[in-house]
């Protein structure tokens, strides 16, 4: 799905109801404001498989509570790679060259086997009763940046980043 800048989002959730257990597998989003935005209007326990979302000028992918999103890349986005909205497990991603962070969540949320690049403020930031386990994070502005209190940040290589751990 190829977007035209200034057009909102390439795939998004929308309408007063909330949608539920939405699947979008296997593709290419890109050039969009927001990419793939299941976040900003409903969109729980959804799950987000295997695309490449990049070169958007806000978010690459916008996930909502409850929300799985596996094997994914954003890159070169304006915003951050990947925001959850908490509750959210991702896993198997790598996150490179996002203007802000990499990956950004806030509550409750699961990182595990993902590789965070060259992002301008932090491969990876959580805020609270976060779970950060086995990733990588190298030439970040931060590597993993904690934010609040809760989280478990355990067996991550954190290597040639302005700080590597900062909470």
């Amino acid at each position: 799905v190829i977007g035209v800048p200034g057009v909102l989002s390439g795939i998004r959730t929308l309408g007063a109801e909330q949608r539920f257990n939405i699947a979008i597998r296997n593709g290419t989003v890109r050039n969009w404001q927001i990419g793939v935005d299941f976040g900003s209007f409903g969109g729980r326990g959804c799950r987000i498989e295997s695309l490449s979302v990049s070169h958007n000028t806000s978010y690459g992918i916008v996930a909502a509570r409850g929300s799985v999103i596996t094997g994914c890349t954003a890159s070169f986005n304006g915003s951050d790679g990947i925001a959850s909205g908490g509750g959210c497990a991702i896993s198997s991603c790598t996150v490179s060259s996002n203007l802000t962070e990499g990956i950004s969540v806030n509550e409750g949320d699961l990182i595990h086997h993902c590789s965070a690049q060259g992002n301008a403020t932090a491969g990876i930031q959580v805020v609270k009763r976060a779970s950060v386990f086995e990733n990588n994070c190298s030439g970040n502005g931060i590597g993993i940046h904690v934010i609040n209190t809760e989280n478990r940040v355990e067996n991550n290589h954190v290597s040639a980043n302005g700080y590597g751990i900062y909470a």
